[in-house]
This record gives C-alpha cells, sequence and structure tokens, in this order.
C-alpha cells in the first residue's frame, strides 16, 4: 500500500501532490473513483456551517466515517481505504489534520481542483499568496 504515515508535519500536503498525481496518470479508473469517493468526503466534512440541514447531516456524516473507530462506518470507511490503495489508518490522520486545519478555504480549494482536474496545486498556492501580499 502506498501513503505510510512519515510523520510529517503538514501530512495534507504530501497526500493532496500524491492524490493529484494519481489523478493525473492513474490507469485503474477503480481506484481514482474511491480516491474522488474520499476527496467528496473531505469536501463535506470540511464545509461551512449553515442552516441547510441536508447539508448539514453530510458534514456530520462525513465527520463520523474518518473518525469512526469501530462498526459499519468504519468498515465502510476501510473498505474504500483499500479500493483507492490508501493505508486507512494515514488516511484518517490526514483527515483529522484537515479537519483541524487553519487553512479549511486552501484545501477545499485545492479538493475542488483535483476534482475537476485542473492543474490545481501550483495555481491554487501561488493565487493564495497574491491574496496575502
Amino acid at each position: 500500500m502506498v501513503f505510510l504515515d512519515n510523520g510529517m508535519i503538514r501530512q495534507h500536503d504530501k497526500f493532496f501532490q500524491t492524490v493529484e498525481s494519481y489523478f493525473i496518470s492513474s490507469t485503474s479508473t477503480e481506484r481514482t473513483l474511491f480516491l474522488a469517493v474520499i476527496l467528496q468526503a473531505l469536501l463535506d466534512a470540511t464545509q461551512k456551517d449553515t442552516n441547510d440541514l441536508e447539508n448539514a447531516k453530510y458534514k456530520r456524516e462525513s465527520i463520523l466515517w474518518f473518525t469512526a473507530r469501530f462498526g459499519k462506518k468504519r468498515e465502510d470507511f476501510d473498505y474504500v481505504c483499500d479500493l483507492a490503495d490508501i493505508e486507512p489508518n494515514y488516511m484518517r490522520k490526514v483527515a483529522m489534520d484537515i479537519l483541524t486545519s487553519k487553512r479549511t478555504n486552501f484545501i477545499r480549494s485545492h479538493i475542488n481542483a483535483i476534482l475537476t482536474h485542473r492543474d490545481s496545486y501550483d495555481r491554487i498556492k501561488k493565487n493564495k499568496k497574491i491574496k496575502t501580499n
């Protein structure tokens, strides 16, 4: 399996670079599909709180999916990670890093860019620097 935890401070940065390269070069449509499932769950889990009950449900369910310690949600999460060729415990650590990050808007932009196949990481990072200057 890939994505073994190597103790990086910002695990999600390396994760996104790796996932993006898999989206670009992947020969396995199944793997790409399940990577997209994980990325969509990250989008759902990091969306802003609103009064929209449906979005609130998606957010809650996604967070539970990443954090479940036992039961059906954990089994489903582990299964999807296996199909995406990601070590489940590593993915949980990355998800927790993302969920507690203060860079949520940047992370969401990056996920959306990956899912829409845009040349994402460098362009988003460049735009972020321009806005902060």
